[in-house]
Order: structure tokens, then C-alpha cells, then sequence
């Protein structure tokens, strides 16, 4: 039993300075745990005996999964902040990832060795890049610090860990390179969605700001596209809804000059819209009240969303493919065939087109509405490779119309 100055029992744990303050020690597995200190002995005792009850309720949850906690600290600290239709992906990255490797495992057992393991085996598996598997572990830093700070772990196993770089081909880095745009470009003549493509290209717009993009945010006067707002579709219970919404950071508002052929594909693209809705009529596809004025729209007048521009990409690379086919059976050779397109490499081609104009990693920054810096840079290294690749493969295919003696020493 402790004592006070005068010798009398106060309690177990408890003791009094020579000062006149009341000390309060709890341990727990030979740590301390509670340290307590106050002039009022019954004050003291009433701090301690809440702290120890708090301590007991988070003791419980240290017993809860990996699975457990990240559900109800994402609901709780992530869900409040975020839009919408940005809960279910930022949720499933983490639970595509890592959870099927440690969901089931305690927080109180969670150790860095088990989430490098995670890394290295998603790395082998070879289904996620880098990136994600960056992004994901990024969020289960945040989700076990909050758990430190609820006294429910000891420490953050997520800090001090490596996602080494992968060699192999990102599919998230792809771009068209100059000779592929030219090629691109040249087969989708004629197609719906051809400005919709060009545009895509010569501005660096993400898809959901392509089908949010108004025509009010067309300045012809001074030849720049305001980029305010982004198409964007979620599910709720089973259903779709569509709607156009502000964008998710500030850096994403921006302006872009007309750059290239860019204008005269909007006026093409108006005039369009605008002959095709007299020529359907009744049967156009529109809530004029809500998307009456977006720039881009389906031959039939919905708003365009990531699915139209997907399937257009994929027809454009089946025809420059098939063509291929063709000329190479009659030509005797294997067909080089065109990689796959998706619609954020031409966001991509659009940075590789900067890099090739020599442009500063600053504007392009904020072109593209970047809001890490980190990411403009990231992705002007990678394109920088491969500009580079392509230099030292021209060096390698000259030809000397002379032999060289070569000498053996």
C-alpha cells in the first residue's frame, strides 16, 4: 500500500511527494501505463479511475482485426471528408490490396514484417502497380496512427516500410508517342467522338472534366478553357446517378490556352451538337435543365461519361490493329501491333507532348492541376525515359556506308 507523509495507506500505487503532491503509477505487463499527479488526492483518484476505464475499452478493441478497424476508422475520420463517389474506391484499394493478406490478423499482433511481406507479394502477383500499392499503404499509415492515438497500438507498423520501384511496364504510364499521336489521330477522322479525342490530347483533361465541361467555360475572347467542375457517377444501393460536381482539390482549377488546332475543334464540336439535336429532335437524350450545356455529349445527346470514352478508344485501336494485320499479312512480316489506350494516357500524351515542347515542370504542374509537384515530376522522369530510349535507338540503327577494320588487341 502507498502511504502520505504522515504514513497513512492511501492505496495501492499511490504516494505523496515531499512537496505535498499526490503521485498515481499503474502498470500493466511491466509498463507503466497511467502516471498521474495532483495536490488533491481524491481528484487524483477520480483521473485515474476514468483513465483506467478508457484504458480497459481500448485495451478490448487492440483485440479487433486489421478488417474491424479500418472499417470503423474509415467511416469515422475518412467518410465525413470525402465526396461520395469517392468513398467506395478509396475503401476497395485497401481492401483489393492488403486486407486479403492481413484483415484477419489482431492490431495488437500487426508487425511492419507483415505488411512488407503484403508488399512484396503484391509486387510479385504483379496485378497492382507501384502507385497503388503506394496510395493503399499510404492509407493504412493513417488508419493504424489513428489507432496509436487511441491508445489501441503502441506503435504504426506502416512507417519505415519500401515499395521498391517495379521494372516492368506500368500500364499507368502509358502515352502515345509523337508518331503513335499522328496515327491516332488519323483513324479517328470522321469518328463522333474525334474533337472529344483531339481535345483529350491538347489539354491534358481528366474524362470527368471532358463530360463536365460546359460551354460557358469556353473563353473565346481570350482563347482559354476554364476547368470548374467534373462529370461523375456513383452508386448508391444499386443505383446510378450522375451528376456534375465541384472538383477534389484546388489545384484542379484551372485555365488552359487553346494550344494546337484546340479552338477549331470546339467550333466544330458546336456546331455538331447542335445539327445533331435538330436532326434527332424529340428523341435526344438530355436534361437540358441539368446538361443541356455540357460540351460533350453522345451522338444521341447523353453526357459522355469514362464508359463512351473507353469504347471509342478501343474502336480507334481495333482499326489502326486491323489495318496493321492487313498490310503486314500481304508484306510478309509479324504486324506491330498498337498497345492498349486507355482514356488517361492521352492525359499522359499530353504531358509527353510538354516534355517534348520543353516546357517547365512548374507549368505543366499546373496545366495538368496537379496538386503534388511530386507528380508532375514523377511522370516527366518516366517520360524522360523514354524519350531518352528513343534517341539512343537512333544512334543504334545508323549505318556506315564504309566497313570499319576491326582490330583484336
Amino acid at each position: 500500500m502507498g502511504k502520505d507523509l504522515k504514513g497513512k495507506d492511501i492505496g495501492r500505487g499511490y504516494s505523496q511527494r515531499k512537496d505535498g503532491y499526490y503521485i498515481a503509477r499503474v502498470q500493466y505487463d511491466g509498463q507503466v501505463i497511467i502516471r498521474e499527479l495532483d495536490t488533491n488526492l481524491t481528484r487524483l483518484k477520480k483521473t485515474v479511475k476514468e483513465k483506467m476505464e478508457d484504458y480497459e475499452i481500448n485495451s478490448g478493441k487492440s483485440n479487433m482485426t486489421v478488417a474491424e478497424w479500418f472499417d470503423e476508422w474509415f467511416d469515422t475520420y475518412k467518410v465525413p471528408l470525402i465526396k461520395p463517389q469517392s468513398v467506395r474506391p478509396m475503401k476497395r484499394k485497401v481492401y483489393a490490396t492488403f486486407l486479403p493478406y492481413i484483415s484477419e490478423m489482431k492490431l495488437k499482433e500487426i508487425r511492419s514484417i507483415d505488411l512488407q511481406r503484403a508488399i512484396n507479394a503484391l509486387l510479385n502477383d504483379g496485378k497492382y502497380t507501384r502507385s497503388s500499392i503506394a496510395e493503399a499503404l499510404g492509407r493504412l499509415r493513417d488508419c493504424f496512427a489513428s489507432a496509436v492515438n487511441n491508445r489501441m497500438m503502441t506503435t504504426n507498423p506502416a512507417f519505415d516500410l519500401i515499395v521498391p520501384f517495379n521494372e516492368e511496364h506500368d500500364s499507368e504510364r502509358r502515352w502515345l508517342a509523337l508518331h503513335e499521336i499522328e496515327i491516332f489521330l488519323n483513324t479517328v477522322k470522321g469518328d463522333w467522338w474525334e474533337e472529344m479525342i483531339y481535345i483529350a490530347i491538347y489539354t491534358g483533361l481528366r474524362v470527368g472534366e471532358l463530360g463536365g465541361l460546359r460551354w460557358d467555360d469556353i473563353d473565346w475572347k481570350h482563347k482559354y478553357i476554364h476547368v470548374r467542375q467534373s462529370l461523375i457517377s456513383s452508386y448508391s444501393n444499386g443505383v446510378k446517378t450522375l451528376k456534375v460536381s465541384t472538383l477534389k482539390t484546388k489545384n484542379s482549377y484551372r485555365k488552359i490556352p487553346f494550344m494546337k488546332d484546340v479552338e477549331n475543334m470546339l467550333h466544330r464540336q458546336k456546331k455538331k451538337v447542335e445539327e445533331a439535336k435538330k436532326r434527332i429532335g424529340s428523341r435526344w437524350r438530355n436534361d437540358e435543365s441539368i446538361y443541356g450545356d455540357l460540351v460533350f455529349v453522345s451522338s444521341m445527346g447523353s453526357p459522355m461519361m469514362r464508359y463512351n470514352a473507353q469504347k471509342a478508344i478501343n474502336a480507334v485501336v481495333q482499326n489502326i490493329n486491323l489495318e496493321e494485320a492487313y498490310k503486314a499479312k500481304s508484306e510478309h512480316r509479324e504486324p506491330q501491333l498498337f498497345e492498349h489506350v486507355y482514356p488517361h494516357a492521352l492525359r499522359h500524351t499530353f504531358a509527353s507532348l510538354c516534355y517534348a515542347a520543353g516546357m517547365q515542370p512548374k507549368t505543366v504542374q499546373t496545366l495538368m492541376g496537379h496538386a503534388n509537384y511530386s507528380t508532375t515530376i514523377d511522370i516527366y522522369t518516366h517520360i524522360g525515359e523514354d524519350f531518352q530510349k528513343e534517341e539512343i535507338d537512333k544512334f543504334n540503327s545508323l549505318t556506315f556506308d564504309s566497313d570499319i577494320e576491326k582490330t583484336v588487341h
